[in-house]
């Protein structure tokens, strides 16, 4: 019996010394997994991926502003990840117009509710009006028709997250410009000073004149003065009088 509790004893000493050296030489650090740079790697191909991804969200919201729609930030949300060229985006966008008209506004630059998209525009040397219409004709696929010298007419701007037909209908106050809408997507450029030399903005006085129409007497025929060239019937031969 005795024996017995001896061995129990030195069953238990020897565990206990062996958890202790277990514990001792136990540390989480020393666990590897089996590619320590993995998330260094993932982070790595995610910065890398960063700017395709960027290009691809500025080309989407690009094309949402030549399709006039209200937010084009938003657009993004409309295209799957799977797409990436333009042809294929501009369908997608299609798809969504269709699916939903709310997306896009249908009133043009001649609405006086049309809001357009904002535009950063700060000049840092002497440009011209026809710099700015290149803007907006790039960004937001604006055509415009210039009467002589509009182009080259002078401009100062400093403008930041302005919408672009605010910006655009200011400058052409200050510019001297009227702006007709052809359509939708077409702006006419004329200076005031050109106005009464167009033909179709011309004044026109439009005046009625009163026709007497002329009957025939019963005396006779009468000429276009009204006078009767028939003989009075109280006349003589060849000596009588006229009327």
């Amino acid at each position: 019996m005795k024996s017995l509790n001896v061995l129990t004893i030195l069953l238990v000493l020897s565990i206990s010394a062996f958890a202790q050296n277990l514990s001792a030489e136990f540390k989480p650090s020393a666990i590897k997994l089996v590619d320590d740079d993995l998330p260094a790697k993932a982070e790595k191909v995610f910065k890398a991926d960063q700017p395709r991804l960027r290009m691809r969200e500025e080309l989407i919201e690009s094309i949402a502003q030549k399709m006039n729609f209200a937010k084009p930030k938003a657009a993004t949300a409309y295209v799957p990840q799977s797409i990436s060229s333009a042809t294929e985006i501009k369908q997608a966008l299609k798809q969504a117009a269709l699916k939903d008209a709310g997306l896009v506004q249908t009133s043009g630059y001649c609405d006086a509710n049309f809001v357009g998209q904002p535009i950063k525009f700060t000049q840092t040397s002497q440009l011209i009006l026809d710099d700015l219409l290149y803007q907006i004709h790039r960004r937001y696929d604006i055509n415009f028709l210039m009467g002589d010298g509009i182009a080259e007419l002078p401009i100062n701007i400093r403008s930041d997250n302005l919408p672009w037909n605010v910006l655009l209908k200011s400058q052409l106050f200050l510019s001297g410009v009227r702006a007709k809408c052809i359509d939708e997507k077409t702006i006419e450029l004329v200076k005031n000073d050109d106005l009464p030399k167009l033909q179709d903005t011309a004044e026109v006085d439009t005046k009625f004149i009163k026709l007497k129409f002329l009957q025939p007497s019963s005396g006779g025929n009468v000429d276009v003065a009204g006078r009767s060239n028939s003989r009075s019937s109280g006349g003589g031969g060849g000596g009588g009088q006229g009327c």
